[in-house]
């Protein structure tokens, strides 16, 4: 009965995200949830139990439909859902400071880190909860310019596998479709070369090293892309290869078709690199230096100082 009240008062309540505020989205929640009853019901709850998501659910309705739909990837099964999305806030609740935990709960995200690039520009990565790509993971990373425009969004969950924990990205989203591409460019050159994207994938090891907890990394391709599941593909697209950029960071396809990622990023070693292109490889390891500093910084750990040759 404690479910059921629950079901009601999420259709009549919800808002924003998933909201159900026609009937039509009220009845084919109620059938969705009855198809699927034994992991909704499962995914409630969790959801009831949870000190911060028996709340913020109201805010964020689409956390329930998501056992509704293809979710992760084009082939992620009903049990690996559901798991998956209670790993996730498992995850965060066990790893993340007290402090950090409830302020991404209530509000919703938290600035994890900055870095000043050329022209003195600031960029801030943010983590956040209750993402905007909520078909493709759990959490978000994001990359904003000074004016607070998204350059690139890294969407991803957290599966336990045994006594560890893994790393499954979802999505790795640019710019939104109307922002000038000609503003990523000058971000890019504002990062000394550093794609925002790449940046982004430099955070997400830097935050793993500031909770102390590295996972396994695991990388939907374009294959297996939630959007290449038969309800999506004939509305939704993919615009650019993940193939591609994957294997741009030494990353590998395993025998299931999804990528796998090396656990530790590869640096150029900076004498093997032109002494011409010298200076700029230079900044552009500084410039990431001082992101990964910052992360830490947030976390209360501290790297002692790495020297690059000059």
């Amino acid at each position: 009965m404690r479910n059921i009240l629950f079901y009601l008062k999420l259709m009549s309540q919800g808002s924003k995200k998933g909201q159900l505020n026609t009937g039509k989205k009220k009845m084919r929640f109620a059938l969705r949830t009855l198809l699927y009853y034994p992991w909704v019901n499962n995914l409630t709850d969790f959801i009831l139990e949870h000190d911060f998501l028996s709340t913020t659910v109201f805010t964020y309705p689409i956390l329930v439909s998501k056992l509704h739909r293809p979710y992760m990837s084009s082939s992620t099964s009903m049990e690996e859902k559901l798991q998956t999305i209670k790993d996730s806030y498992g995850y965060l609740d066990k790893v993340f400071p007290a402090d950090i935990r409830e302020e991404l709960y209530t509000q919703g995200r938290v600035q994890v880190g900055s870095i000043t690039g050329n022209n003195q520009e600031e960029f801030k990565v943010v983590f956040a909860l209750y993402p905007r790509f909520d078909k493709e993971g759990e959490f978000n990373l994001i990359i904003t310019d000074s004016e607070d425009l998204t350059l690139a969004t890294l969407t991803y969950s957290i599966q336990r596998d045994g006594s560890s924990f893994r790393t499954f990205i979802g999505g790795l989203q640019g710019g939104h479709r109307d922002t000038d591409h000609n503003l990523i460019k000058a971000a890019t050159k504002n990062l000394y070369g550093i794609f925002p994207k790449k940046a982004l994938m430099e955070s997400l090891y830097f935050l793993e090293e500031a909770l102390n907890l590295s996972t396994e990394k695991i990388c939907v391709g374009n294959d297996h892309h939630v959007y290449t599941a038969e309800r999506y593909k004939r509305k939704r697209s993919i615009h650019s290869s993940y193939d591609a950029f994957w294997e741009s960071l030494n990353g590998w396809r395993t025998d299931s078709g999804l990528w796998k990622l090396p656990e530790t990023l590869e640096r150029k070693d900076i004498l093997s690199v032109p002494s011409k292109k010298r200076g700029q490889y230079r900044k552009r390891y500084t410039l990431l230096n001082e992101l990964e500093d910052s992360i830490l910084k947030t976390f209360g750990r501290v790297k002692e100082v790495e020297e690059i040759p000059a």
